[in-house]
């Protein structure tokens, strides 16, 4: 700690020159360490830099990293110690990455050339992020790490490399959350993940769903139109300070605090579960209620309708769906949105039930129909 004079002693550099052993090493090396952020005198301090630097030569990889959890957030730690143990293995180096004021920017340029996702991470956690090395996070093309900065609000990105990290990087998970969820995205960059989010649902569509490309492309269409359209009343985007592209979405069917069974059962009991209620259901991803919705208008048990709706069998799914009463109109709808899988990120998925119901229902589901003039349009 600043202040303190000091703490090792004679006799403890005495013992270490009697007992080489890495525990006593580690120990010394520790101690060594602490003492760089003492009130030293000159002398006194480049004596405890030429310490440190045998130590961080140390073949004990113990020994280096007491070291460099000792001096990690140091800035007096000498630069060429910190870039030393920077370029140590994982273990030594991270802490030095991610804490060391000592390195320079150009430093960490440097350091990011061929480094593992781990040292990457480490330099996008640090407390301050020049855009420089921003840039060069991004060109490791690590997705872990290029999440990890996207969410510290301490790296400064350019809009560029936020608009490039959509496009290299927009359809991993975790970097699209971070990016939508960082504040005040300039325009550009939210058009891109809006560009992004559709590319990718287009692709699942085409990939997985068996429709006619202009049907493909006429829902797509249509979601875009809404998208683009303020809700009635509301100001478009162009009129609303910070506002960008949004995209569309259901509110959740099952209330807050109820489980889809008890609130699938309350609305049979109070009046009857609508073909409306479960296509909702099925476009917000509640199976649990369509399960439990279905069993209680067919007499057929849970786990029954889960293998036959939710299976690959489409001659069971509609006739599952016929015994349940759902109209003609309907099941096409149904079974275009129960081709949607393997989709994890919500917003994702309903992007893709959306426009795989739009494009399956060709205006003539009545029950779609008002399930989508329950879209709100969020950010």
């Amino acid at each position: 700690m600043i202040g303190q004079r000091p703490v090792i002693t004679s006799s403890e550099v005495e013992a270490l020159r009697r007992d080489r052993s890495p525990a006593r090493r580690e120990a010394i090396a520790g101690k060594v360490a602490g003492m760089i952020d003492a009130d030293l005198s000159e002398r006194e301090r480049a004596l405890a830099a030429e310490i440190l630097r045998r130590f961080v030569r140390d073949e004990i990889e113990q020994v280096r990293l007491a070291v460099a959890k000792a001096v990690a957030a140091s800035p007096y730690l000498p630069a060429d110690v910190a870039r030393t143990l920077a370029e140590d293995v994982e273990r030594v180096a991270l802490p030095i990455l991610e804490f060391s004021p000592v390195l320079t920017p150009q430093d960490l340029v440097q350091l990011l050339k061929n480094t593992s996702p781990a040292h990457a991470e480490a330099i996008a956690s640090r407390a301050t992020v020049p855009a420089m090395v921003a840039d060069a996070v991004l060109e490791t093309g690590h997705r872990s790490a290029i999440a990890r900065l996207i969410n510290n609000g301490g790296a400064d990105i350019s809009e560029a490399t936020l608009r490039l990290a959509v496009e290299r990087h927009g359809q991993d998970d975790a970097v699209g959350r971070a990016l939508v969820l960082r504040p005040n995205l300039p325009q550009s960059v939210r058009a891109a993940i809006e560009r992004a989010a559709q590319a990718h649902v287009g692709s699942y569509l085409r990939r997985y769903l068996n429709l006619p490309e202009q049907v493909i492309v006429e829902g797509l269409e249509q979601a875009t139109a809404a998208r683009a359209a303020p809700p009635v009343g509301e100001a478009g985007p162009a009129n609303v300070a910070g506002a960008g592209p949004k995209e569309e979405t259901l509110p959740s069917l099952v209330p807050q605090g109820e489980t889809a069974e008890s609130y699938a059962k309350k609305l049979a009991y109070s009046g009857g579960i609508s073909n409306e209620t479960i296509m909702h259901a099925l476009c917000t991803g509640e199976r649990d209620f369509v399960e439990t919705a279905i069993a209680l208008r067919t007499g057929l048990a849970a786990d029954v309708v889960r293998e036959r709706v939710f299976g690959t069998d489409v001659e069971l799914r509609r006739a599952v769906m016929n015994r349940a009463g759902i109209i003609e109109d309907d099941i096409p709808v149904m079974l275009a949105v129960l081709d949607i899988r393997d989709i994890d990120d919500p917003v994702v998925y309903q992007m893709a039930a959306i426009t795989a119901a739009n494009a399956a229902s060709r205006n003539r589901s009545a029950a779609w129909a008002r399930v989508a003039r329950k879209i709100t349009k969020i950010h």
